[in-house]
């Protein structure tokens, strides 16, 4: 179970610094090839927004997935 968990946090935390360097990135990037104010309130908003949640759901079905088979393997006790 601890493994598990352990697993999946270290996936998340890679993966959302990730997302977040590749943002970083194409801000910047954006910046210097003079973008306005409506990309970044706009288009780049949403990229973020949906960047993260599609993350987000990601980790959240790689944990269910694991605790799913972790409770399903584990022996069950018959009375």
């Amino acid at each position: 179970m601890k493994m598990i968990l352990l697993k999946t946090g270290l996936i998340a935390s890679v993966l959302f610094f990730t997302i977040f360097i590749l943002l970083i990135i194409v801000g910047s990037f954006s910046c210097v090839c003079g973008a306005e104010n409506s990309f970044y309130c706009g288009f780049y908003c949403w990229f973020s927004i949906s960047l993260f949640s599609l993350a987000g759901v990601f980790v959240l079905s790689m944990l269910v997935y694991n605790m799913y088979y972790f409770i399903k393997s584990k022996p069950q006790n018959s009375l």
